[in-house]
């Protein structure tokens, strides 16, 4: 599965040398049992155009990339519009840079 993960410009060459950092989320798409997980992962959107969009309203700097990496299963997030996904994982995922835009 391919997902596409939308940032900020500033750290778009971190993000080459090193891949897509996990964060910490404690997101909607990880109730179970009606309990809350907190979890170490990697958001990302099905297509580009969502990841754009999601990077446009988030992002507030001197541009927006958006990088597409490659899972073998990821979980429906519910918590944004769109087809978005969170793969759970503790380590940095490489990436392919496919869209930059400076402001």
């Amino acid at each position: 599965m391919k997902l596409y993960h939308g940032t900020r410009l500033d750290v778009k060459d971190e993000i080459l040398e090193n891949g897509i950092e996990p964060n910490i989320t404690e997101a909607s798409s990880h109730i179970r049992d009606d309990e809350r997980l907190l979890q170490m992962g990697i958001f990302g959107f099905d297509n580009i155009d969502d990841a754009i969009s999601f990077a446009r309203d988030l992002c507030d700097s001197s541009g927006i990339v958006v990088f597409s990496f490659d899972v073998d299963d990821a979980l429906v997030d519910p918590e944004y519009d769109g087809e978005s996904f969170f793969y759970p994982t503790n380590n940095n995922v490489e990436a392919i840079l496919e869209f930059e835009r400076s402001y």
